[in-house]
C-alpha cells in the first residue's frame, strides 16, 4: 500500500522526469509533441461528446436543466460517464457512453446503482463484444421473460455458444465469437437462472434455471443494451 507521502513524492519524481526530458535534445520535442497530442485529443473528446449530445437530444440546455443532474445521485453518475466518454483509450464506445447519459436522465425506473453498474460494463467490454451483444439482443430479446412480458420461455432461450457460433459465423470469426461470449458472461450479463419471482416479502427466488454451463439470456441484460442505445422515435 502506497503511503500519502509516498504518492506526494512519487509525483514530483514524475514532474521532475518530464522536467529533465524537456531538456535533453530530440526527447524535449517528444514530450512537447506528446502534451500538444494529449490536449488535442482531450479537445476532440469534449467537441465529439458535444456533437453526440446535440444530434440525440431535442434541445440541450433543456436537457441539463433537469433537477436530476443537481441531485448527489446526477452528479456522480454525470462524472462517471464524462470521465469514461472523454477517456481516449476507449473512444470506440463514445457515443454508446452519451447514449448512457442521456438515458440516466430519462430513466426513472432503473436504480442510480444499477445504472453506475451499467457504466462499469460498458467500460469494461470491448467495442468487439459489443456488436456481438447486439447481434444476439436481436436473436433472443423477444424471448425474454419481462416484467410486462408473461410469455413461457422454451429452449430457445439457452445461450448455448455453439450454437451462437453457427448463428453468427457468417459475419464473425468463430473465435472471435467465443472470446466475446465469455467476456460478456464475465462481466455479469448471461445468467444460469432465466428469472426470478418476487415473492410477497419483497425478496425474489429464482425460479427455472438451466444445467450447469449452461447461461440465459434476461432482462438484465436486455435492460442494459436499452441503457447504452437511444430509441427511435
Amino acid at each position: 500500500m502506497i503511503k500519502k507521502r509516498e504518492k506526494s513524492e512519487l509525483a514530483v519524481l514524475q514532474g521532475m522526469s518530464i522536467s529533465v526530458l524537456s531538456n535533453v535534445p530530440v526527447l524535449g520535442q517528444i514530450v512537447a509533441g506528446w502534451n500538444a497530442y494529449k490536449d488535442h485529443q482531450f479537445k476532440e473528446g469534449v467537441k465529439e461528446v458535444i456533437f453526440h449530445l446535440r444530434n440525440k437530444t431535442d434541445n440541450l440546455e433543456y436537457f441539463f436543466s433537469d433537477d436530476w443532474f443537481k441531485s448527489d445521485a446526477g452528479q456522480r453518475f454525470t462524472r462517471k460517464v464524462i470521465d469514461c466518454s472523454l477517456d481516449a483509450q476507449i473512444e470506440d464506445k463514445r457515443e454508446l457512453f452519451v447514449n448512457a447519459l442521456i438515458n440516466g436522465v430519462k430513466d426513472k425506473d432503473t436504480t442510480d446503482l444499477e445504472k453506475l453498474k451499467f457504466v462499469d460494463m460498458l467500460r469494461q467490454l470491448s467495442r468487439a463484444s459489443l456488436d456481438i451483444l447486439a447481434e444476439l439482443h436481436k436473436i433472443y430479446a423477444g424471448q425474454v421473460m419481462r416484467p410486462n412480458n408473461s410469455r413461457r420461455i422454451d429452449g430457445s432461450a439457452n445461450l448455448n455458444r455453439d450454437k451462437i457460433v453457427e448463428q453468427l459465423s457468417k459475419n464473425y470469426n468463430p473465435y472471435l465469437i467465443e472470446s466475446s461470449y465469455e467476456e460478456l458472461k464475465s462481466v455479469g450479463l448471461f445468467s444460469p437462472n432465466i428469472h426470478y419471482y418476487k415473492q410477497t416479502d419483497g425478496s425474489h427466488r429464482a425460479g427455472s434455471s438451466f444445467s450447469e454451463g449452461n447461461y440465459a439470456y434476461t432482462d438484465f441484460t436486455c435492460r442494459f443494451i436499452e441503457f447504452i442505445t437511444i430509441q427511435k422515435s
